[in-house]
């Protein structure tokens, strides 16, 4: 994680990761929960073709 940290930061790569949970846990999930972080995945994808240009 560490290594993909500092490639992240050398803009070697893109880490799309959620950056809340929600409140999702392994023994609880809620419809909410699990439809924000869909949405906030589906927005952060947006970052994805600046990346593949630069």
């Amino acid at each position: 994680v560490a290594l993909a940290k500092e490639y992240e930061q050398d803009g070697r790569v893109l880490i799309l990761a959620p950056e809340s949970l929600y409140g999702l846990n392994t023994l609880s999930k809620s419809f909410e929960g699990l439809e924000r972080m869909y949405r906030a995945g589906y927005a952060a994808v947006e970052a994805i073709p600046a990346f593949l240009e630069s």
